[in-house]
This record gives structure tokens, sequence and C-alpha cells, in this order.
């Protein structure tokens, strides 16, 4: 138990400068953005991309896609206690967005945008951090979530097709054509029909090995144990006296004993 905490500790050490690595490149980064700001380093590019919603645009997609791949060579099940926190903070950030169309807060960059502008930002983050975190929940598919899904893929079929029919102009549909919608929506939906895909198959196969572990387990214990006994026996001091009781000469002696 000892040499595992320090194996644990020791990894703790090794990890502390690659954290302190990251946390000084994120101050040096931002000190750096600042200094653009402020002293207009039109060079940077920063000083034209003021707002938060260029800011999302710039790293909303890079930081889904580290967190899926952390959850993917982790695979964590998710925990009651961390629903809380992530239904907070959607309604925070959904009270942050409309505060900011109906104040117009300019610096947000929020205003003026339409409903087609939120899907090209979040539509393939929430993909590529909710469909993994759900099948490494839910590793099989369940049929009662068929009927759900078919529901919701004809509303959203009906609620495009209504909004190109009467001119939803604050949907942003009106005006996009089949290869918009193909950027839009191709990788998300391949994304998730893979994860269906594969994911049951993924699952049954370490279901598979942990069985044949759990099978071949004892008799891996039987085999150790012989040998254990073996080497045991091998090693034993007793052994030797073993040997000679059984031996013609112990018993030519035991007779001239009991004469």
């Amino acid at each position: 138990m000892g040499q595992r905490i320090e194996k644990l500790d020791t990894r703790g050490v090794r990890s502390w400068p690659w954290i302190g690595l990251l946390v000084v490149g994120v101050v040096v980064f931002a000190v750096f953005v600042t200094a653009s700001y402020v002293y207009d380093w039109t060079w940077t590019g920063f000083p034209e991309n003021p707002t938060v919603w260029d800011w999302l645009n710039l790293l909303i997609r890079p930081v889904a896609l580290t967190a899926a791949t952390i959850w993917f060579t982790s695979h964590p099940k998710w925990r009651r206690e961390w629903t809380m926190p992530l239904v907070v903070g959607v309604v925070v950030f959904v009270l942050f967005v409309v505060a900011a169309d109906i104040y117009y807060w300019t610096w947000t960059g929020f205003p003026g945008n339409r409903l087609w502008d939120w899907l090209n930002l979040l539509l393939l983050p929430v993909v590529l951090t909710a469909v993994p975190i759900w099948f490494t929940s839910h590793p099989k598919w369940k049929p009662a979530w068929t009927l759900p899904l078919v529901i919701a893929i004809v509303f959203c079929v009906l609620f495009v097709a209504a909004s190109y029919a009467f001119n939803w102009k604050w949907t942003g549909f009106p005006g996009n054509r089949f290869w918009d919608w193909l950027n839009l929506l191709l990788l998300p939906v391949i994304l998730t029909v893979a994860m269906i895909w594969f994911t049951p198959s993924a699952t049954q196969q370490s279901d598979t090995m942990s069985n044949q572990q759990q099978q071949y387990a004892p008799q891996r214990t039987g085999e150790v144990n012989k040998r254990q006994d073996g080497r045991m026996q091998m090693h034993s001091p007793v052994l030797p006296l073993i040997h000679f009781k059984k031996s013609a000469l112990w018993k030519t002696l035991s007779r001239f004993a009991k004469v």
C-alpha cells in the first residue's frame, strides 16, 4: 500500500511542471491579448475581433474537441452531482444571451445573430461533448429511445419547412441552400451515427474480454498456487528429511530400532 501511495504521489509531482507551464502560457497569452487591445496592435488582428462572439467562434470548437478527447481517454461515468452545475451554467448562459439581446450589449456581439448563426456556433461543440458523455453512460441503444428521436427529427424538419414557407427571418433559415445545410449538419450527424454504431460493439468486446478474464482467473490462480507450493517445497528445509524418511536406509534403521 505504501509503495502504491508513493507511486501516485510521484505521478502528481511529475505532472506539476506541465500544469505550471500551462498556467504560465495562459497568463502570457492573456497579457498579450490585453496589450494588443490597449495599444491597438492591428498586426495581431485582435482589435478587429473585440466581441465575445468572435472569441466564442475561435475557442469553442478546440475546447469542445479537447474535452471530448479527455472524456474518451478517461471514460468516466456521468454523476448525478454534475447535473445541477451543468443546468445552472446553461441557464446562466441563456439569460446572458437574452439580456445582451434585450439591452443591446454590442460588446458581446450577440445582437443581430439569428438561430442559424447560433446553430453554426454551438451544434458541433454540443455534439462533440454531449454524445460521448451520453454513450459512455448509456452504451447500449434502447428501443424506447427510437420514438422520441423520430419525433424530434420530424419536428425539426417541419420547423425548417415552416421557416422557409412563412419566411421567418428571425430563424435565419431562408436563403440557405442544401449545400449550407450539408456544411452545418454533415459532421455532427456522422459523429452521432458513428457513436451509435461503434459504441455497442466496443462495449460488447470489453464485456467479452472481462468475462474471459473472470473465467480464466481461477485457473491462473490454481496454477500460481501450484507453482508457489512447488517453490515452497523446493526451498523448504524440511524437504531433505521427508525424502530421507522415504528412503530404504530409514526403513532399515527403523527395523533395527524396533528390535
